[in-house]
């Protein structure tokens, strides 16, 4: 029993923290909750199909000009490769079996933690150099599509 609710809480802190990253981009636009059952929903979220699906209804939103086409092409394609990545590292996680001693555990949630860190980096500095290429109206849009986290208590 203990080893099953420490391996949901690990994956539970996985999630919370690939949230951070390209992962966010396989959650519906407009926001998204983890809640207890993130885990189980993240794996679904990040279905190649479902990314591909939220970005050509960004892309459609954005309404891009022929000029804007190529760096639209260098985001999209980074960030279905950052999503690829991200479930392939959730896969991962969720196949290991949690280590038995504390600071194994917490080795282990700091060196995903850093791969996430990594690629929320990667990730920010692609998206600035994309939203720098919009128009005002363009980033409004931008903004309003990518998933934010929650805000204020929960009940």
């Amino acid at each position: 029993m203990l080893h099953i609710s420490l391996r949901r809480g690990l994956l539970a802190l996985g999630v919370a923290v690939g949230l951070a990253s390209a992962g966010a981009w396989a959650m519906p636009f407009g926001g998204g909750d983890c809640g207890p059952r993130g885990h189980h929903m993240m794996g679904r979220m990040m279905d190649p199909a479902k990314v591909d699906a939220r970005l050509d209804k960004l892309k459609t939103d954005l309404k891009l000009t022929s000029a804007q086409q190529g760096a639209w092409q260098r985001y999209a394609g980074f960030v279905r490769e950052q999503a690829k990545q991200h479930r392939e590292q959730f896969d991962k996680m969720r196949e290991q079996t949690p280590p038995a001693h504390a600071p194994e555990r917490l080795e282990r949630m700091s060196e995903h933690m850093q791969l996430r860190m990594k690629s929320l980096e990667a990730m920010k500095e692609e998206t600035r150099r994309f939203y720098d290429g919009l128009s005002e109206s363009q980033k409004a849009t931008f903004d309003q599509a990518m998933p934010q986290p929650r805000q204020g208590k929960r009940g």
